[in-house]
């Protein structure tokens, strides 16, 4: 995964961020029960497994050697989309709760809410012709865009670009 450049960020929003956004480089169907297996080019491993008959995906994170990062399970709808999902630290306590909203047969916005319910962000996703996410903004509570972040070659960067909250003063122009 790519290094994240500095940000004026609370730094659960971006962890979350990081997180979600580097594993949600396309929106994946849940129609079928599935158990798969992704080793990251850091050594990190990511299970994915979707249970249809309970309706619920889980997915884990564990570092290089094994332990578990964290844990984000989602429930979902009877089209087999994510309504709102938990995710866990490795101690198995609760980091944040999100709430998606789902058209087309694919996310396109995601509310994050910390382990007490409080808002923390929007991420709002964006996708090619061919269903992949190719960009997702990250806003604040309050509606402030903070950040974008681009695809490049199938998978999302962490951040990419910051957009400041405050307006920008211009330079003063030369003499």
């Amino acid at each position: 995964m790519s290094p994240v450049i500095a940000m004026r960020l609370p730094l659960l929003p971006l962890l979350l961020l990081c997180a979600h956004s580097a594993t949600l480089y396309s929106q994946s169907p849940y129609s079928t029960p599935l158990s798969r297996v992704i080793k990251n080019e850091d050594g990190t491993m990511r299970t994915v497994q979707v249970d249809t008959n309970k309706q619920r995906v889980e997915e884990i994170l564990k570092s290089a050697t094994g332990a578990v990062i964290w844990r984000l399970v989602n429930e979902l709808d009877d089209e087999m989309q994510p309504i709102h999902g938990v995710k866990f630290d490795g101690q198995d306590q609760v980091i944040s709760r999100h709430k998606y909203l789902c058209l087309r047969g694919r996310t396109e916005e995601e509310e994050i809410f910390d382990a007490k319910n409080t808002y923390l962000a929007k991420m709002v996703y964006f996708y090619d012709n061919k269903g992949r996410i190719n960009r997702i903004d990250h806003y604040s509570p309050t509606g402030v865009l903070l950040s974008t972040s681009k695809s490049k070659g199938g998978t999302v960067e962490p951040i990419r670009r910051e957009v400041s909250s405050t307006p920008q003063t211009p330079p003063p122009k030369p003499r």
